[in-house]
């Protein structure tokens, strides 16, 4: 109990001081998806006509408005590590976020309307204990305990945008970092609005893949490792799929941003043909 109670207490000074620094507020936690909810499903259609629709609850809702619009990003809790991935976004695994983005951006009624898509983030929920020396001092332990609680996620590479999350951008809240060289770093957690347009359009496209292989029946099991996790750990249906008499199964092969990029121009010049 005492344990759990710390990490709350770490959980909350750590939004708390965020929250003091950024343009960036909550409008909604633990916020539904689906048809009766303020924010409708996402919706994707397949070759065949097979229709579906994702329904969900969202952790966390922040948003900002400036002068060029209102920006959303959506914020998941998560009590183990996790890390996230284009390349595990490419081959379909890790998506939840991204879908409630985009269902939000389309289909956000209410204070949830008119929004576009300021990212995805991993918020860790569990600062492990940290190994320090005695003559640490507490704004050194202090920076160990948060770096173990820092987000990762994808931001939009808007310099205003990042900058109402985190004023300094100095990487203490979010993983963008300003060098000073120059640029910034974790360039594989930013994208701009186009490209979160191709990962749009990306998304639908395998939300159609899959329900058309749900109707179809073809759900035979196929267990993969992704890189931001492993994908078996709280899958439902172990169980069905014995993936713990398989052992160490395959994960998918790593790709950089640009072959990213490439391949989902690559899928949508093959689909416009």
């Amino acid at each position: 109990f005492n344990r759990m109670v710390s990490v709350i207490v770490r959980v909350l000074q750590r939004l708390g001081g965020e929250f003091a620094q950024s343009v960036f507020q909550p409008v909604g936690v633990e916020v539904a998806v689906g048809e009766n909810g303020p924010i409708l499903p996402l919706r994707a259609e397949g070759k065949d006509g097979v229709k579906v629709s994702i329904k969900g609850s969202i952790d966390r809702v922040d948003i900002m408005e400036n002068e060029n619009g209102r920006y959303a990003r959506v914020v998941d809790y998560k009590s183990g590590g996790k890390k996230f991935s284009l390349t595990d976004v490419y081959y379909g695994i890790n998506m939840q976020m991204l879908i409630y983005l985009f269902a939000l951006c389309e289909g956000g009624q209410g204070i949830y309307q008119n929004c576009s898509p300021a990212g995805v983030l991993y918020f860790p929920s569990k600062a492990d204990v940290q190994n320090l020396a005695r003559e640490t001092t507490d704004e050194a332990a202090a920076d160990a305990v948060g770096g173990k609680m820092a987000m990762n996620g994808l931001l939009l590479r808007d310099m205003d945008v990042l900058a109402a999350m985190e004023k300094e951008l100095a990487g203490q809240y979010i993983p963008i970092k300003e060098k000073k060289s120059g640029g910034y770093t974790a360039e594989d957690q930013m994208a701009d609005a186009r490209e979160f347009e191709k990962i749009r359009r990306h998304v639908r496209r395998l939300i159609a893949a899959m329900g058309e292989d749900l109707y179809h029946g073809n759900v035979a099991p196929n267990p993969c490792d992704g890189a931001g996790g492993k994908t078996c750990e709280y899958c439902d249906y172990a169980a069905l799929c014995h993936a713990d008499r398989l052992g160490q199964f395959p994960g998918n092969p790593e790709i950089n941003i640009a072959d990213f990029y490439a391949l989902l121009d690559k899928e949508e010049k093959e689909g416009a043909e």
